[in-house]
């Protein structure tokens, strides 16, 4: 059985299927912020209010998937989810790097 996808690897799929290789998590106004980028250009896909379930499960993702980068299915595709952590405004804002994660080398034996 599969584990069930959390928000942000649902917001990461997003990203991906509107052409995006990253997003950036960011509080303004109350709200937590996400935008989709692709190169310079980023645009907003959605926002939660700071103290709703939604803006917490989300923090709490992106600060787990700092310590340990996961490795996600998305559109049937293996990526690998880098999470860096930076300030803006004295708030810890987030930037998410979804990069396909490298084929594994058939010539080393499985874990």
């Amino acid at each position: 059985m599969e584990k069930p996808a959390t928000l942000f690897e649902g917001l990461c799929g997003h990203a991906l299927s509107l052409g995006a290789d990253s997003i950036e998590v960011e509080y303004k106004d109350g709200c937590e912020w996400v935008f989709a980028n692709t190169g310079p250009a980023g645009f907003g896909i959605a926002n939660y209010e700071s103290s709703s379930a939604e803006a917490k499960e989300l923090r709490e993702n992106l600060y787990a998937a700092r310590k340990k980068a996961p490795r996600v299915v998305l559109s049937g595709q293996v990526y690998l989810i880098k999470v860096r952590i930076f300030q803006s405004f004295g708030e810890d804002a987030f930037k998410v790097r979804i990069e396909p994660a490298p084929k594994a080398d058939p010539s080393m034996a499985p874990r």
